[in-house]
């Protein structure tokens, strides 16, 4: 269990002063992990408890339980200072705020507490209620514990203020995520995803056994035409699918992509990422900016910009790029993605190292490895006697927490 997200609304400790203050309460409490320091000078520790079982507790600086209880599970939402929601001993959800105490109702100060329940995204989470008569239902919530929704059978967060919901009668319809107002009730089925928040706001919805692209206000954008498929908008740009090929569509102007040659379909494609996208034609990958310019071509395969930098299989090996095309690392036999500037570098079948992207590796090798998030990577290192355990490791490669067996 992995807690990933900080819990700060205001200034936080400078990433090294953090990572020392929780490597210390670490070993006060022989923890496996221990959270970002929140603002009120809180972290969540994960330990192992005398049944061999992870748990997890909110302590203070001095290791001091700030609550009563243990968690078995812990997943933050997507903002800063978000509440984490936390699963308790007894199975039910509860919203966790920084000071130890729980989201509360509006309505009756009662502490919210759910069946099941998903993080925050954005100002809202999506919660299940079960009733006395056993049936379920979905709402949405805000972080200030008042409620977002009325009760649907599934409700999704709102994306370009619209959630897509569906009645008890399995009704696709969409609804004003401030009035709760339904504004499309003749809808197939629809996403409830949209775009990334950077261009056009559209939701991609089924109607007509096509999918089509409609905008905040429940408008359906006719005179983009109807697709087989579309994915999700990204940086005002969606993957559509014609007659069995793809072609990318830019949202702001209706046009297509076209590659240099003036091709704007292709075999296979991939979703927009940081102004980069990867396009298949005829068993070559190329990678293309918006305005369809070949940055790399040749590939046998392509993965989406991040920290502008990509991972492209070229043949003979994984390899880094950065968005000039440039190879900045490889070839290597696998890459696990980047994060902080770092990644995780296979060689041969079971080996991880941890490159930079400066050109060092970090000591070490690994039997796994992840990504590094609030300041720690998490690794599993294979010891001479064949057992495998679990630790972190920080940006200079030197282990913090307390190991444990996998």
């Amino acid at each position: 269990m992995i807690i990933e997200k900080d819990l700060q609304q205001q200034e936080r400790l400078p990433d090294e002063l953090d990572l020392e203050e929780r490597n210390r309460i670490s070993k006060m409490l022989g923890a496996i992990y221990v959270g970002p320091i929140n603002d009120m000078g809180n972290t969540l520790a994960t330990i192992i408890n005398k049944e061999g079982e992870e748990e997890t507790i909110m302590v203070n600086l001095a290791g001091r339980k700030i609550n009563r209880e243990k968690y078995t599970k812990t997943i933050p939402g997507k903002d800063i200072g978000d509440p984490i929601l936390v699963k308790l001993k007894d199975g039910k959800y509860r919203f966790l705020l920084p000071d130890g105490s729980y989201l509360e109702n509006l309505e009756d100060g009662k502490i919210h507490e759910f069946g099941s329940a998903y993080p925050f995204d954005g100002q809202y989470a999506r919660i299940r209620i079960k009733t006395e008569d056993n049936k379920q239902y979905e709402r949405l919530i805000r972080k200030d514990g008042q409620f977002a929704s009325g009760s649907f059978r599934e409700i999704y967060p709102p994306s370009c203020g619209i959630s897509k919901a569906i009645l008890d009668t399995g009704e696709v319809v969409y609804i004003n995520s401030k009035t709760g107002k339904i504004i499309r009730d003749d809808i197939e089925s629809g996403r409830e995803y949209s775009d990334d928040g950077t261009d056009m706001p559209f939701v991609v919805i089924r109607k007509r056994g096509k999918d089509w692209f409609m905008d905040k206000n429940g408008h359906v954008r006719y005179d983009l035409g109807g697709f087989e498929s579309a994915k999700t908008v990204r940086n005002g740009i969606s993957l559509v699918r014609i007659d069995g090929l793809y072609r990318l569509l830019n949202l702001n102007d209706g046009s297509y992509i076209k590659l240099e040659n003036g091709s704007t379909f292709f075999d296979n494609a991939n979703s927009f990422s940081e102004g980069f996208t990867g396009v298949e034609k005829n068993g070559q990958w190329y990678i293309i900016d918006k305005s369809g310019k070949i940055i790399k071509s040749g590939l046998k395969g392509v993965r989406s910009f991040h920290e502008g930098y990509c991972i492209i299989d070229k043949g003979d090996g994984i390899y880094l790029i950065n968005t000039d095309g440039t190879e900045i690392a490889g070839p290597y036999t696998d890459i696990n993605g980047i994060s902080d500037g770092f990644f995780a570098l296979k060689v041969g079948y079971s080996e991880w190292r941890i490159g930079n992207i400066d050109g060092t590796t970090l000591p070490g090798i690994f039997h796994d490895a992840g990504k590094f998030k609030n300041g720690v990577m998490k690794v599993a290192i294979k010891k001479e006697d064949g057992s495998v355990w679990g630790a972190y490791i920080n940006k200079k490669g030197e282990s913090v927490f307390t190991p444990y067996k996998l």
